[in-house]
């Protein structure tokens, strides 16, 4: 887990990502040593419930350049949807290579974002890597995905405008545009 507590140490520079990390409701952290090791990863997030603050996924490598870090985040958010249809509908038959055609069909629509949802809640998912510069708000230390309930976003929103406008005016100051939290890659 030393790479986890490397982004946990401050190793992400966006507020959000921070003010999730240090959420009192605490943070699921998952670090995949294969891509592919559905298990571990349906096992792990199923501590990940609407009273967790986020959830952190580590993909297994770091990969040496943007165009790899976009296809790696690609794959790990398509084994992301595969856990989430297996925690949602545990006695489901449908196949993991039905889940994952349907989840790449949907990324390569230029126009459509795909969306998880766990438990019927639906998730924000960003990625996040050593491939952006150090004060872009999607750096951190290594590759990963990192989820929170879209409802926590909205009710910050809502509960402290001031804040976030703060946070948001901050990010746009330090790297000249306005931050995507719908994009998983950017």
């Amino acid at each position: 887990m030393s790479r986890v507590l490397q982004y946990f140490d401050g190793g992400s520079i966006c507020p959000f990502a921070q003010a999730a990390v240090r959420a009192p409701a605490g943070v699921v952290a998952v670090e995949l040593e294969q891509l592919d090791d559905d298990e571990v990863l349906v096992s792990q997030l199923s501590a990940f419930t609407s009273a967790t603050a986020a959830a952190i996924v580590l993909a297994p490598s770091d990969p040496a350049s943007h165009a790899e870090a976009r296809t790696l985040a690609g794959q790990l958010f398509g084994r992301l949807a595969l856990a989430c249809h297996q925690l949602n509908h545990p006695s489901a038959t449908i196949s993991r290579a039905k889940v994952l055609h349907d989840i790449q069909c949907a990324q390569a629509d230029p126009v459509r974002h795909p969306l998880l949802d766990l438990h019927g809640s639906p998730l924000f998912t960003v990625a996040m890597g050593p491939a952006y510069p150090p004060a872009h708000p999607r750096y951190a230390p290594h590759l990963c995905v990192v989820m929170t309930w879209q409802f926590d976003v909205v009710r910050a929103t809502l509960t402290h405008p001031k804040v976030v406008a703060r946070i948001r005016e901050a990010m746009r100051e330090r790297t000249g545009t306005v931050y995507d939290a719908v994009s998983l890659y950017l």
